[in-house]
């Protein structure tokens, strides 16, 4: 799916690196154990340059307003839940779409939240969920690359959105679905500040 490239490009990077370093202290056939309790993910505070990044460490209403004043349209958002995670909200150089970024201590998994989703999937639904008024389609593609990704896409506003969960070593469990169900449940939205009229 295309809409996974420049999440499963992060992970493939992280894991790389994870496992050059790994191999020097752990027996590899538990990898999906042994590192994930050992190993740190790479923080993505340091996978943007300067200028795309708008806030860091946290994302809040703050800064998912300064994100659609700068993108000039409504920015969707995740209020995380209190736990040792390393978030990052970036809006790449010529773009126009903003890209909130989650990765979670020790689970080697992250959760990416596109505003707008960059492409609408061309796949069949895993099933439609609904959360109030909100109506989302889940996709849930068994992949053969070491890894495991759970798609969430919507409408609001007239605007089509994206919800990721991407791990590695594993599948995400029907419980870990279930949460960020519970996460896409909770997004908010930001809308750019109008600019005053010109007397």
């Amino acid at each position: 799916m295309g809409r996974r490239t420049l999440a499963l490009t992060a992970l493939v990077l992280l894991v790389a690196v994870i496992s050059t370093y790994a191999a020097a202290r752990y027996d590899l056939r538990v990898a999906g154990s042994t590192v994930e309790a050992s190993v740190a993910p790479a923080d993505p505070r340091l996978m943007y340059p300067p200028y795309a990044i708008v806030c860091r460490t946290v994302v809040d209403p703050g800064c998912a307003q300064r994100a659609a004043d700068r993108l000039g349209a409504e920015v969707a958002w995740v209020p995380v839940p209190k736990s040792p995670h390393a978030s990052v909200l970036a809006i790449p150089m010529q773009t126009r779409f903003a890209f909130e970024q989650t990765y979670f201590s020790g689970s080697l998994g992250a959760i990416e939240l596109w505003s707008p989703a960059q492409a609408a999937s061309s796949d069949p639904p895993t099933r439609t969920i609904r959360a109030g008024n909100q109506v989302g389609s889940l996709y849930h593609p068994s992949l053969d690359d070491g890894t495991d990704a759970v798609t969430i896409q919507w409408i609001h506003g007239g605007r089509r959105y994206e919800l990721q969960a991407v791990v590695a070593f594993r599948r995400l469990t029907p419980g870990q679905v279930d949460q960020l169900i519970a996460l896409w449940a909770s997004v908010r939205y930001a809308e750019p500040n109008k600019l005053p009229a010109d007397n």
